[in-house]
């Protein structure tokens, strides 16, 4: 999988139907989005699978399977280069399978697939526009509302339905001191920072959690974007711990390590971030994630079952 712009890939020669799946939002979703890699692969073996997104995404999709490469644009691009992208992209894909209905994915969605599929919208241009219009099940998981939109594909090869679409956690090896690290024992990653600072999670909880960590036997490693608050919320954390319980990732792994590094962990434990979205479809046994600042009922109990012992001690781990 290789990542590039779109003024690059139209200099690429086309060996094969192209299907591109349109993600113009956050990390989580790009990362969502590209789950749809491998039923598009079933449906469509012939076929080559390309994800766009926002440049500042694409590190997360490293190492997910089923997409055969990246194509990346700008936030907020200005009306020339927007229409620059828009010409670069003109037709060259057989479908384009847009997973929001923004703007922006409609413009790239349209330009982009010579049939587009989309949610239903009640927007007249793009009612006339696209190809095909998917009814929106709110009911249903995001991950079963995006798989929907394949079912254009899956009648045009024959197939009777969709293939379950699974979420994929990016994945590159890490280093060889990394990997020696993880194997001495097993450990609990703790992430305690995120994008926004209405979910963060008070201090005390972390030294509380850090402690019932260490308690029970296991080592932690934090996680994280290496921020100077980041580096003070450690310290605080490990406090009262010994230094060879403890050692530090923030800033140190890429989004792909950072999911070799959950797939060796034992639990998660996070606020709600990118980190946690990688968290979620790992290998690792158990995540916990806190929302707006608040871990949900059971917390004080959330290294049980991790063991061989119960964490009666983790009662003194309280919510925010």
């Amino acid at each position: 999988m290789f990542t590039i712009t779109p003024a690059v890939f139209a200099g690429l020669p086309a060996h094969k139907p192209r299907i591109l799946i349109v993600s113009l939002r956050d990390l989580g979703d790009a990362l969502l989005a590209a789950a749809l890699g491998p039923a598009v692969r079933f449906l469509r073996p012939d076929a080559e699978t390309w994800l766009l997104t926002f440049r500042r995404n694409a590190s997360i999709i490293e190492g997910v399977p089923g997409i055969d490469g990246v194509i990346t644009v700008e936030d907020k691009p200005n009306l020339p280069d927007l229409l620059s992208d828009l010409r670069y992209l003109w037709n060259r894909f057989e479908w384009s399978v847009c997973t929001l209905t923004s703007d922006r994915a409609f413009y790239y969605g349209f330009a982009a697939g010579r049939k587009q599929v989309m949610h239903e919208t009640q927007d007249r241009l793009r009612r006339n526009l696209i190809s095909d219009l998917i009814p929106l099940d709110d009911s249903a998981h995001q991950l079963d509302r995006i798989a929907a939109l394949l079912a254009p594909i899956a009648r045009e090869t024959g197939k009777s339905s969709v293939p379950e679409v699974h979420p994929y956690a990016p994945y590159s090896a890490l280093s060889a001191e990394d990997s020696q690290w993880c194997r001495e024992s097993p450990f609990v990653v703790l992430h305690m920072s995120g994008k926004y600072s209405d979910k963060d999670v008070a201090r005390e909880v972390w030294r509380a959690v850090a402690k019932c960590v260490v308690a029970e036997g296991f080592r932690i490693a934090f996680t994280g974007g290496g921020s100077e608050k980041e580096e003070v919320q450690i310290k605080d954390a490990t406090s009262e711990q010994p230094p060879e319980s403890w050692r530090n990732f923030s800033g140190k792994l890429t989004f792909g390590r950072t999911g070799a590094l959950l797939r060796k962990a034992s639990l998660y434990v996070g606020v709600d971030t990118s980190a946690t979205h990688v968290a979620l479809p790992s290998d690792s046994k158990r995540s916990l994630s806190s929302a707006q600042g608040r871990f949900p009922d059971g917390a004080p109990r959330l290294v049980e079952g991790i063991g061989t012992t119960a964490t009666s001690r983790c009662s003194s781990v309280r919510t925010a």
